[in-house]
């Protein structure tokens, strides 16, 4: 099983229009992609037009992009070859390279929430797997 990296991008909007105000370290990665809910059509409109130009940027800079719930999230998935060496949980030279353009998406503080998720394969002891986990 091959060990990935997911990178979700989904605008934050004003306090008023979300629904509801949640902490996004209490939500999983679902409910995360979930929030806000936009209900003001001309909103998620511009929303959309927004990310997909963004999905389309993102793609060619030959990250795999995936748009999700109508093109309000980017989600882009690096394998975790690409970020870490092997049994390592430190990010790597290859790894810094490969997340360095994304940092432009948080020159504007609060515009985007960004998730980095991270799933491990099911070699290895679990007691090895969570040790590893732990150490991040």
């Amino acid at each position: 099983m091959a060990l990935t990296a997911v990178v979700a991008l989904a605008v934050t909007l004003s306090a008023e229009a979300r629904q509801p105000k949640q902490d996004i370290y209490e939500l999983s990665l679902d409910d995360n992609l979930e929030q806000p809910e936009v209900k003001n059509r001309r909103q998620a409109e511009k929303i959309q037009d927004y990310q997909y130009d963004m999905a389309v940027g993102l793609k060619k800079q030959n990250y795999d992009v995936e748009v999700m719930r109508d093109d309000e999230v980017i989600v882009i998935t690096i394998p975790a070859s690409q970020l870490f060496a092997p049994n390592d949980t430190a990010l790597s030279s290859l790894g810094e390279a490969q997340l360095k353009p994304l940092l432009r998406l948080l020159k504007n503080p609060g515009f985007y929430k960004m998730l980095l998720v991270m799933h491990s394969d099911n070699t290895g002891s679990t007691a090895y797997t969570l040790n590893l986990t732990a150490s991040a």
